[in-house]
């Protein structure tokens, strides 16, 4: 028989089995699903209620089954059902809900600018019932965050709450205003003449403006309440006696440091001294008085308690360090201590920390937990993660895949790289292109002849996840273009960037995404001064340990602010190893974000 012919029959089957099938689903005959896959029990009492009804009602309950199909993530049998309402007249409300559905539909199947488009033919929002305006936000804000536009997730987040009077996610919400600069909050502000969303802008702009100055952030913060007295951000504001602790700068007599400038890690502590004191002379001519700074060396041969209790009592009132994790580890072996205490490392994730022992430092999980949030937002959704095969990359990935797997994504698959193998052979075997090489190596040997093929990589995959060196990744970031991976977004963390321009070797960085401290990127003119000073007094560590001369700069901010800090732990510093939080004892850093263009880092 023709092969035309063979075709024609089974589209001709097609047609007419597909109607019988849509009649028997709908009618509630049928437990199986258009795919084959066994449907959900609510989703045939949906269903039954639909063969039980007509016209609107009947509708209706057709609308709510293809949104449990959605929920059941049987993307399929949605489609097909919301398909056969294509050609029967809806009424006005379950016209919108099908548009939602066909949005939501396309946004799970990781088209997220077409989800967008579809949404914007509803119509009337404020008319609608409540239940089809709270999936109409829920769509939208999961749209737009997929479509990297943070500001108009938020937005969309903001009127969902007010819907759902949902507390749980007002932090949420707060945490992704404080994230967007000061003008694009002032431009949505200029836009808006809704008073819920006008009350969150303005307190998100004058939390960042007062950011680092308790006084004037306390008074726009009483000035906000009495504008806004039955605002929901109010919630994350402390009553009026706690709020009133934050206003005062409280300035220690005397300030330890606890550094190792000796040994091993003595650049790196000789780098977060520098950081500390730049930072401590240029704000002692703006303070009532001066603290006292002692600094420990913690390289010495002695119990990291003993130069604890030491500085104790020789009247530190604030101490800064250590720095190790061992150190910190050892520290952390009391259930409480006697003054404030920043340490400028983490503790394991299963140890609880004393009362008074505040974690800061450079942690790499927290920025992989944030590459993964960006990844998401870029749309990608089955990635593929390249990290060094070493503990350290281990740790990398464990993080990022946390978060990445609470958002919904998809690992289709994980390389651990040595640069001691052959990295080529690696990306070759991880792309699939050995296998692609592989087949054309049979065809020729099949048909004894020369063939025109193009080789193939995996397609089970849309965006990358890279942690490596920057010397790595020109070697990597090249290699993936080459097997056809070039089109795929790439992720990464501060690793990749030296931290100082190299811009012609960089160029192999291209159009790969980092998050990096403010102090590296930052055009803001104090940000750049401050670089620019870092690398005229000490050129040679500053280009080993840039990021620790910011950690040890913000470390005396936060000694100065650790009031501020406790009583209005959800308002972010502004430091220059990022936005500043308290968090369960520990800084978390909310890091800044570049994309190399033309071998420059743009933020």
């Amino acid at each position: 028989m023709p092969l035309q012919q063979i075709i024609s029959m089974k589209l001709l089957k097609i047609t007419i089995l597909l109607p019988l099938a849509i009649t028997l689903l709908i009618s509630g005959c049928s437990f199986t699903s258009f795919s084959g896959r066994q449907i959900s029990p609510t989703v045939q009492d949906y269903l039954n209620l639909a063969s039980q009804n007509q016209g609107d009602e009947q509708h209706y309950y057709q609308l709510l089954a293809a949104g449990q199909l959605l929920d059941d993530n049987n993307l399929n049998d949605a489609e097909q059902l919301l398909q056969s309402l294509n050609r029967i007249p809806l009424n006005p409300n379950n016209t919108q809900q099908k548009i939602i559905l066909e949005s939501r539909l396309t946004l799970q199947k990781n088209q997220p600018k077409l989800a967008l488009k579809i949404l914007h033919n509803v119509h009337n929002l404020k008319a609608l019932p409540k239940p089809i305006q709270i999936a109409y936000f829920t769509t939208a804000s999961q749209a737009h965050l997929r479509n990297n536009n943070l500001a108009y997730c938020t937005l969309a987040q903001i009127s969902l709450n007010a819907l759902l009077q949902d507390d749980s996610q007002l932090p949420f919400i707060w945490h992704n205003l404080q994230t967007l600069p000061t003008t694009q909050l002032n431009t949505l502000l200029n836009r808006s003449t809704s008073p819920l969303l006008r009350g969150w802008l303005e307190l998100a702009i004058l939390a960042k403006v007062n950011a680092n100055h308790p006084e004037t952030l306390v008074s726009a913060i009483q000035n906000w309440e009495t504008t806004y007295p039955n605002h929901p951000a109010n919630k994350l504001i402390p009553n009026t006696q706690t709020l009133s602790t934050a206003s005062t700068i409280k300035i220690p007599n005397q300030i330890a440091l606890l550094l190792p400038l000796h040994g091993t890690f003595a650049a790196m502590g000789q780098a977060i001294r520098d950081g500390f004191m730049t930072a401590y002379y240029q704000q002692s001519k703006d303070l009532v008085s001066t603290p006292k700074i002692k600094l420990y060396d913690t390289s010495l041969d002695e119990d990291i308690n003993d130069i604890y209790n030491q500085a104790l009592t020789e009247g530190a009132d604030f101490i800064i360090g250590p720095l190790t994790k061992s150190n910190v580890k050892e520290l952390s072996n009391h259930d409480s201590l006697p003054v404030p205490t920043i340490t400028l490392n983490y503790l394991p994730a299963n140890q609880n920390a004393p009362t008074n022992l505040i974690q800061y430092g450079l942690s790499p999980e927290q920025a992989a937990n944030q590459a993964a949030s960006k990844a998401w937002q870029l749309g990608i959704n089955n990635i593929l993660i390249i990290v060094p095969q070493n503990d350290w990359g281990n740790t990398i990935q464990n993080a990022f895949i946390t978060r990445w797997q609470s958002l919904g994504g998809n690992i289709s698959d994980t390389l651990f790289f040595s640069m001691d193998n052959n990295i080529n052979t690696e990306i070759t075997s991880i792309l699939h292109i050995d296998q692609s090489q592989a087949r054309e190596k049979e065809l020729k040997q099949l048909l004894g002849e020369k063939l025109k093929m193009t080789l193939r990589r995996r397609q089970d995959i849309n965006g990358i996840f890279l942690v490596a060196t920057p010397s790595q990744a020109r070697q990597i970031r090249p290699l993936l273009s080459y097997y056809y991976a070039g089109n795929l977004p790439v992720v990464s963390i501060s690793t990749i960037y030296a931290g100082y321009r190299n811009t012609l070797s960089d160029r192999d960085l291209n159009n790969i995404y980092f998050n990096d401290i403010p102090l590296l990127l930052s055009q803001n003119p104090t940000i750049v001064q401050l670089r620019q000073q870092f690398e005229k007094l000490w050129p040679d560590n500053y280009r080993l340990n840039n990021r620790l001369f910011g950690l040890g700069f913000d470390s005396f901010h936060l000694s100065l602010l650790f009031n501020r800090l406790i009583a209005l732990p959800n308002f972010a510093i502004e430091g220059a190893t990022g936005q500043l939080y308290l968090n369960n004892n520990q800084i978390i850093r909310e890091l800044s974000w570049a994309k190399f263009i033309n071998g420059i880092p743009q933020i």
